[in-house]
């Protein structure tokens, strides 16, 4: 049975499951796009001040999370990987991919957020707490519909509108709430009712909260996202620098090949990790610089491989033959010299990424990765190694995630590997 499951049905079965599961935030979004169209008609200067990165997300997440699974089903059979049976790697490979995608719409609430501290600390996974609602006060209710219905399905770090609490009593005038040993008295005015009876939800924390109350499960999915985005622009930065002076070096040879060898003999004598301090001492630890600093310390490997594979390349008889006829560099760059490279290299991009994700999280770990405004798996671990004995699970779940994406890409490394070296092999 398993093995008649192919990949574009995993993709489409956990989209369909997706969309039922979160349907009310999904619909909550398209309201959300439908309100923003309409708005730019008839205010677009305020509706343009509310767009934000979070709303363009949301947006984006809704649209694709339709729009996927018909392009997917309309070219299952022109994409052959699509067709092949799915494994315990691809599907990981893939979950990993609509984490990262489709992270607003997995989880709608804000990584950052804090509410009630003295309820929300260290509640352990499954754990339910209640929360009762305010009403809005008069400068809200004045906002537009854009604004009014974006504060209601994209959650900020700060919301007044609820608090969460232990349990409440209602009396004729007042409501009291006891929140862990305190007492806090509200008007009956400022509390939202239903049939006479405040209106009171439950939140149920699927993988708990930390010392600040912060929902576990959304900064693992958050951080899934920053983990990627460092991953993939790190890569690409050093993919480009190994290619170009990997093609300098090993098609002109010379002086070119001996200057860029020694460079490259100089980066990896110092130990990757002393380079990256040093640096992010220098230029900080934002996104932007972590993206930099780990990109250029990792063109070395993908320097040598390239250098290796053109000064093989060039003695070929047909490469000799081509450059004899004067082609164009450009020509025998993409048409003689990638073809063959291109195996080795993307078995070397592909165990890169996965060596980028330890390291930021390892920078995190140490207090140098890319700041408290995103969540990351390694400072998660370093803030919950102070609290083991009252929440194993700070630590256990952010290490979960990072050991399985860390074991999936260099799974999928090393299939790739063996499946072109069989071919090579025959």
């Amino acid at each position: 049975m398993l093995a008649r499951i192919k990949i574009w049905m995993v993709i489409i079965l956990l989209l369909l499951f997706l969309i039922v599961l979160r349907f009310q935030l999904i619909s909550g979004g398209i309201k959300l796009l439908y309100l923003f169209i309409i708005s730019l008609f008839s205010n677009p200067g305020e509706v343009w001040i509310q767009l934000d990165f979070s709303t363009v997300d949301l947006f984006t997440s809704v649209i694709l999370i339709f729009a996927i699974p018909i392009i997917i089903y309309k070219v299952r059979n022109r994409w052959k990987f699509l067709g092949r049976n799915v494994s315990l790697i691809s599907f990981s490979i893939i979950v990993i991919s609509l984490i990262f995608v489709f992270a607003p719409v997995i989880t709608n609430y804000n990584p950052n957020f804090q509410n009630s501290l003295k309820v929300t600390r260290f509640l352990s996974p499954l754990q339910k707490v209640q929360k009762i609602y305010f009403k809005e006060n008069l400068s809200s209710s004045n906002k537009g519909n854009f604004a009014i219905h974006k504060k209601k399905v994209i959650r900020s770090a700060v919301d007044e509108g609820f608090i969460y609490f232990d349990s409440l009593t209602a009396r004729d005038d007042s409501v009291i709430i006891f929140q862990s040993g305190t007492v806090k008295s509200f008007p009956k005015e400022k509390i939202v009712f239903n049939d006479g009876k405040p209106k009171v939800d439950s939140k149920i924390f699927l993988l708990g909260t930390d010392e600040l109350g912060r929902d576990i499960f959304s900064r693992i999915v958050y951080g899934a996202r920053i983990s990627i985005v460092i991953g993939i622009f790190s890569v690409l930065l050093s993919l480009v620098l190994g290619m170009l002076f990997g093609f300098i070096a090993g098609y002109y040879g010379g002086y070119y090949d001996l200057v860029m060898s020694r460079i490259t003999d100089m980066f990896m004598t110092v130990p990757s990790i002393f380079f990256i301090i040093m640096a992010l001492a220098f230029f900080g630890n934002s996104l932007i610089s972590i993206i930099v600093v780990l990109g250029f310390s990792g063109w070395m490997g993908l320097f040598k491989i390239i250098k290796g594979e053109i000064v093989l390349i060039k003695k070929k008889d047909y490469f000799v033959t081509s450059n004899k006829l004067k082609l164009p560099v450009k020509n025998l760059l993409f048409n003689e010299i990638l073809p063959v490279m291109i195996i080795p290299v993307v078995v070397n991009v592909v165990f890169q990424f996965s060596n980028v994700i330890l390291a930021e999280s390892s920078l995190s770990y140490l207090g140098l990765g890319s700041g408290l405004n995103y969540p990351s798996w390694g400072s998660m671990i370093l803030s919950g190694q102070h609290y083991m004995t009252q929440g194993w699970w700070l630590i256990a779940f952010p290490g979960f995630a990072l050991i399985i994406t860390l074991l999936t890409f260099n799974l999928f490394g090393e299939k790739i590997k063996s499946y072109y070296n069989q071919i090579d092999n025959s």
